[in-house]
């Protein structure tokens, strides 16, 4: 049978929050987001899942089930949470309209350069205390930031706040802390990724 756009939100939804809850990798997470925004068919949406959680349940696996069988509530978000650790989303990956990272004493990598967005408008929280954050926008990408800091300090390198109106790049709206940490935001390599935890910024 084929699936439904709703089919494969599900599944994805199951994919991020193994994720989120340290089941699977983040190498493994692209791949498998990558699988279920692909797959036509309940048999191949199966596999993605089956030695995951379903959302109902912490134990029973979750299968590809027809979208009347299931209830939905709008866009899910993709949320993070790590300590003293890397988080890194780069190359071709999906973005939800929200996006939460809580990431304190680590370092935070969101390349969006390559990514696809599913919504215009997205919003990203982010917890960066005494940790870095760096975001790469694609060109054409405007962003409002809006981080509370104390002995740290928020970047923002050649990025517009106010979207264009004609314009047809995505808007992020970045929020959060980084106490004794540094947020970056920006469109390319720079020069001063090396300062705060990017090993791409020369």
């Amino acid at each position: 049978m084929r699936a439904s756009d709703t089919d494969r939100e599900r599944v994805a939804e199951v994919v991020r929050q193994a994720a989120a809850d340290g089941r699977i990798t983040l190498d493994e997470l692209q791949e498998r987001l990558e699988a279920a925004y692909t797959a036509r068919t309940y048999a191949e949406l199966e596999p993605i899942t089956v030695d995951l959680p379903s959302a109902e349940s912490d134990t029973a696996p979750a299968v590809g089930s027809p979208a009347s069988d299931v209830a939905t509530s709008g866009e899910p978000a993709l949320t993070i949470s790590e300590r003293l650790g890397t988080v890194r989303r780069e190359g071709k990956w999906q973005v939800p309209g929200t996006i939460s990272v809580s990431n304190p004493l680590g370092t935070t990598h969101l390349d969006f350069r390559e990514a696809t967005f599913r919504s215009r408008v997205v919003d990203v929280q982010l917890d960066a205390t005494a940790g870095s954050a760096v975001l790469i926008l694609p060109l054409g990408a405007t962003a409002t930031v809006d981080v509370t800091t104390s002995w740290g300090g928020v970047v923002r390198h050649k990025v517009a706040e106010v979207p264009d109106p004609g314009g047809t790049g995505p808007h992020l709206r970045i929020t959060g802390k980084a106490s004794a940490g540094t947020v970056v935001v920006r469109h390319k390599k720079s020069w001063m990724g090396w300062l705060f935890g990017d090993d791409e910024g020369w």
